[in-house]
């Protein structure tokens, strides 16, 4: 469920819609927790791991390139 989007999508789908390429699909970072993803490189988090005014912590990441 992308943030703001109101659906749900498969994340084949979502990549196919960002043009990402097959082969760089197994390089693309995901972040789930309990089975669901959080959060997408390149797409960004999902409606359930938002930020909202009930939010009590967050996590940031920082990704480095070589």
């Amino acid at each position: 469920s992308p943030s703001g989007r109101g659906l749900t999508k498969k994340v084949k789908k979502l990549f196919n819609e960002q043009n990402i390429p097959p082969e760089q699909r197994e390089q693309t970072a995901l972040l789930e927790s309990n089975g669901r993803i959080c959060w997408i490189e390149g797409i960004g988090v999902s409606e359930q791991a938002k930020i909202s005014q009930d939010t009590r912590q967050i996590l940031i990441i920082v990704e480095e390139t070589e």
